[in-house]
């Protein structure tokens, strides 16, 4: 569903972890989320036109390759190729901004698949306008939510490395 990607990256790794039965395969499945402090993130090749689209954040499903096989990203927004390699990924999305706006550089949260499938719950009320309507049109499914909480989005967003669950790289 458009403007929902969190949500389909969850569907996706889902699918993935039901058909995967190898341990040393499913660990190998991470979802990472691409943000940063001041939430403006030009991403190349998500809009047509050679223009880059900026958003607050996005979320993408990564395979990380073998001893001889590249990581793939899985990024169902992208308009690159699907799934890509992630050295192409990178160079196609992320043109080199320079050291003059270091505000606009990407940070990257990495959680394991398996842990966020376990952990991650969103209400949708970031999709909320101020009158109540929505930004985009909900998705027809239930929300995702676990037992104990029924949204935790944000902290998947914040790229501060000393709070929520994986790691956040540069």
């Amino acid at each position: 569903t458009h403007a929902y990607c969190e949500e389909n990256v969850w569907w996706l790794a889902r699918r993935a972890l039901e058909t995967l039965t190898v341990d040393a395969h499913t660990s190998r499945l991470y979802v990472v989320f691409v943000s940063n402090h001041k939430k403006t993130v030009p991403f190349w090749n998500h809009a047509p036109g050679g223009v880059p689209l900026v958003w607050d954040y996005h979320c993408v499903l990564m395979a990380r390759g073998g001893a001889r096989e590249p990581a793939l990203v899985f990024d169902l927004d992208s308009l690159l190729p699907f799934p890509l390699p992630f050295d192409d990924y990178m160079a196609g999305t992320f043109l080199t901004l320079g050291p003059e706006r270091p505000d606009l550089h990407p940070l990257f949260r990495v959680v394991s698949a398996s842990l966020f499938l376990k952990t991650f719950a969103s209400d949708r009320s970031h999709m909320r306008t101020s009158t109540g309507g929505w930004n985009a049109p909900p998705p027809s499914y239930d929300v995702i939510q676990t037992s104990t909480c029924s949204m935790n989005l944000p902290s998947f967003i914040d790229m501060d490395p000393r709070s929520g669950l994986g790691n956040v790289f540069s």
